[in-house]
């Protein structure tokens, strides 16, 4: 889960997750 908070807030824009890929990454977390 930190990981994914971090992914988030990168500083570019680029490197952080969409919607699609926070909602695939939640459900293999959960």
């Amino acid at each position: 889960v930190a990981t994914l908070m971090r992914r988030c807030w990168a500083q570019d824009a680029a490197d952080r997750p969409d919607f699609p890929a926070l909602k695939q990454t939640i459900r293999k977390i959960n």
